[in-house]
């Protein structure tokens, strides 16, 4: 597989500083269309008052402009994207608040794309044998009715996974048995059509050529949600089970997530887990669009993971330390511009419904907060600051991460950067302002380990630091 230069955005999410603090950022609609006016929801805490708040947005990566709020009711600040959006317009924001003391807070980039977010359900791998019954619907690939009223307009146990997206404005399809899984052909169902790829329990191995579609998806910005069973769920008696599918597509070295197999620890645990820390006010998964998580996370016999590389976990078995590689129940990860998500048990996803002879239960509204691990996982994978980068976008080649260990800075203080370069590759790391005015060079030569760089004398602001060869940018924010 071909190797390549790629930029870790190691952004946090939203900060707590001193007198200000940022609670949580919603947009509606999630999922715009053309002519809608789009509305950015600030739930922002600061004792001692904001003296500065904004909004910058950018659309198809022009520079970043400016917005304040148009009102504000107690804590919450509403603002909208000013100017009128079209189909396939790409549009990035964050927020920037300031409070009375010159304390700093700046959100994360959101992205969202106005058109019609397409979510792909597989069904190529026998999801339905045995007791199994991972689907959104018994019609395929389109599920029927195309207006439904409830979940159970659909029939499936994931059909309440389904229908809650629909009734967010995705469209939900269905990938049938026998059909090919490609990508960049000109079928329908290629999985360029799609934002994201759901495969729940599958039962039968891919094929390599299969293996590198995924893989290409992902790749250019696709999302990849991998739902497992505890070891030994072979359904349908073919001496697979899905952690040794997924395992066997070599997600260990390329994602950094393992599913426990055969022989290993935690392969099939029971366990409600509040082992998560949820205090990050705009992390999209505890504090998503679809609400936000305070509950557990319930296995019934699913399997942990091991993880490193780019892996996180988001949720752990309680005996384990939360930042632990092991025990590991859900757990995120990036391949090259693509987000992947592993959990390990299908029962949290089982909304009890299904087809007639299966015994399904309902983890998804029945306990816990499991729904909402799915859909805002889902929404997660979405909300991709590097979708619609494609690989040839990408000039330099050659494995290289680089990651900012901290995006609010001390004025005058040094940033901290980790240059993983194992080639040594000459490097060229540049500032820039907000209006795209390149500031500084912050370094120039060969790099590979850790960098002190200096910022000298700039204000405080925000500022982007972009490292040659790649499209992207880390964000940085200098406070007094």
């Amino acid at each position: 597989m071909k190797r390549m230069i790629f930029l870790l955005l190691f952004m946090a999410l939203t900060f707590h500083l001193y007198g200000i603090e940022l609670k949580k950022i919603t947009q509606v609609p999630l999922v715009p269309k053309e002519g809608n006016n789009v509305k950015v929801i600030a739930e922002i805490h600061a004792q001692e008052g904001i003296e500065i708040l904004k909004l910058f947005y950018s659309i198809n990566g022009s520079v970043f402009r400016t917005t304040v709020p148009d009102s504000n009711i107690n804590d919450f600040y509403y603002f909208h994207i000013p100017e009128p959006l079209r189909t396939d317009n790409c549009v990035d924001y964050y927020i920037y608040a300031e409070n009375v003391s010159s304390d700093i807070i700046v959100s994360d980039t959101y992205r969202f794309v106005v058109g019609q977010v397409s979510i792909l359900f597989d069904y190529t791998r026998e999801e339905t044998a045995g007791n199994a019954d991972w689907v959104i619907d018994n019609n395929m690939p389109y599920p029927s009715p195309s207006n439904p009223t409830s979940e159970t307009s659909w029939l499936g146990a994931i059909s309440s996974w389904a229908f809650e997206l629909y009734q967010a404005g995705y469209n939900v399809v269905t990938l049938p048995p026998d059909s090919a899984i490609t990508y960049g052909t000109t079928h329908p169902l290629d999985l360029s059509n799609f934002d994201v790829y759901v495969i729940c329990e599958p039962q039968n191995p891919f094929s390599y050529q299969e293996e590198k579609a995924i893989y290409d998806f992902v790749r250019n910005g696709g999302g990849l949600f991998l739902v497992s069973d505890h070891y030994g769920a072979d359904r349908n008696g073919n001496g697979w089970d899905a952690t040794e599918i997924f395992n066997a597509m070599g997600i260990d070295d390329s994602v950094g997530i393992h599913f426990n197999s055969e022989n290993e620890s935690n392969n099939n645990i029971t366990e409600d887990s509040y082992n998560y820390d949820n205090g990050n006010g705009s992390d999209t998964i505890f504090h998503g669009p679809f609400g936000d998580i305070t509950e557990a996370l319930c296995y019934h016999n699913g399997t942990t993971m091991r993880i490193w590389g780019n892996a996180i976990g988001k949720v752990w078995k309680s005996s384990y330390s939360q930042g632990s590689t092991n025990g590991v129940m859900m757990a995120l990860s990036t391949f090259h511009n693509g987000r992947i998500i592993g959990i390990g048990d299908s029962s949290p996803a089982d909304d009890g419904t299904g087809n007639a002879g299966n015994n399904l239960y309902n983890g998804w509204s029945g306990e816990g907060d499991d729904r909402l691990f799915f859909l805002n996982g889902t929404y997660w994978l979405i909300a991709n600051p590097n979708n619609g980068i494609k690989e040839n976008e990408n000039t330099v080649s050659n494995e290289m991460a680089i990651e900012l260990l901290s995006n609010i800075l001390r004025k005058n203080g040094k940033i901290i950067l980790i240059i993983n370069n194992p080639d040594k590759k000459p490097v060229n790391i540049d500032m820039y302002d907000i209006t795209g005015t390149k500031v500084r060079n912050l370094y120039l030569g060969n790099a590979n380990g850790k960098l002190f760089l200096n910022t000298g004398n700039l204000q405080r602001g925000v500022y982007f630091i972009k490292c040659s060869g790649f499209t992207k940018s880390l964000k940085l924010a200098i406070i007094n």
